[in-house]
C-alpha cells in the first residue's frame, strides 16, 4: 500500500489534535466477543494443501540460505519473511479471494520467485472469475510450459472477448515464439505498441523478442520504455 502525505488541512488537523490536551473519544463498533466470532469464523474457511505449499514456497524464497533462492533477493535483502507471513498470505487469500488485484500481483510474484506452475495456476483463476482480464492473459501465454498448458493458452485466447486488444495482441505473439514464428511475433507486438504505447507487457514482450534476435540494443530500448 501506498500512503501519499496528507493535504495542507489534513495536516493541520493532525498537528492540533496530536499537540493538545484535547482528544477525540473513539466509539465502539464492535464488542470483544464479535472480534472473536469474527476470526473463528476466517479460520472456518478450509484452505488446500496445494495452497499451503505455494504460500510457503513464496515465503521461503525470500531467505537467503534458502537453496533456489533468487539473486535479486541475495542482493537486496538479508533477511527474509518468517513464518508468520505464510499464515498471513493462505488468510488474505481466504477472506478476499475475489480480490483479483491482489491474486496478479501473487502471480507476478511468483514468476519472480521461478514458479511459474503456481503463477500458471493463479493466471487460470482470474481468467476463471475475469474472462476479459487482459494482463492475466498474458501472464497464462508467458507462464505456460507443457503441450497440456500451450492449448489452454490459445483456447483462453480464443474466448477472449476483446480482439482488438494489446493484451490479445501479446498474448497471441507469446504463442507465436513459442513456435519459432518470430516474425509474426514481432508484427503482433510492433501493432500492440502502436496500439497502446504504454502497455508494459508490449514492451517487455518486445524486449524479449530482441534478446531472442540478438538486438540487444533494441531490446535495452524496449526495457526502458516498459
Amino acid at each position: 500500500m501506498f500512503v501519499k502525505y496528507p493535504n495542507f488541512q489534513d495536516e493541520f488537523e493532525i498537528a492540533r489534535r496530536t499537540t493538545s490536551l484535547t482528544a477525540d473519544q473513539p466509539t465502539a463498533v464492535l464488542t470483544g466477543d464479535q472480534i472473536l466470532d469474527l476470526q473463528q469464523i476466517v479460520r472456518k474457511v478450509p484452505v488446500t494443501d496445494h495452497v499451503i505449499h505455494y504460500c510457503l514456497a513464496l515465503v521461503r524464497q525470500t531467505r537467503v540460505g534458502e537453496p533456489g533462492t533468487p539473486k535479486f533477493v541475495k542482493d537486496w535483502l538479508s533477511w527474509g519473511a518468517g513464518p508468520r507471513a505464510g499464515q498471513f498470505l493462505m488468510k488474505a487469500r481466504e477472506i478476499a479471494p475475489n480480490d483479483l488485484d491482489s491474486r496478479y500481483k501473487l502471480a507476478l510474484i511468483f514468476v519472480r520467485v521461478s514458479q511459474p506452475q503456481q503463477a500458471f495456476k493463479e493466471a487460470t483463476e482470474i481468467l476463471k472469475q475475469a474472462p476479459d482480464h487482459g494482463p492475466a492473459l498474458v501472464l497464462l501465454a508467458e507462464t505456460a510450459t507443457t503441450p497440456e498448458q500451450v492449448q489452454a493458452v490459445e483456447q483462453e485466447v480464443e474466448k477472449f472477448p476483446h480482439h482488438d486488444s494489446p493484451y490479445f495482441e501479446v498474448a497471441s505473439a507469446a504463442l507465436a515464439m513459442r513456435k519459432q514464428d518470430l516474425p509474426k511475433a514481432e508484427a503482433l507486438l510492433n501493432h500492440a505498441i502502436s496500439t497502446d504505447p504504454k502497455c508494459v507487457e508490449a514492451h517487455v514482450a518486445m524486449a524479449v523478442l530482441a534478446m531472442a534476435k540478438r538486438d540487444d540494443a533494441r531490446a535495452e530500448e524496449e526495457l526502458k520504455a516498459a
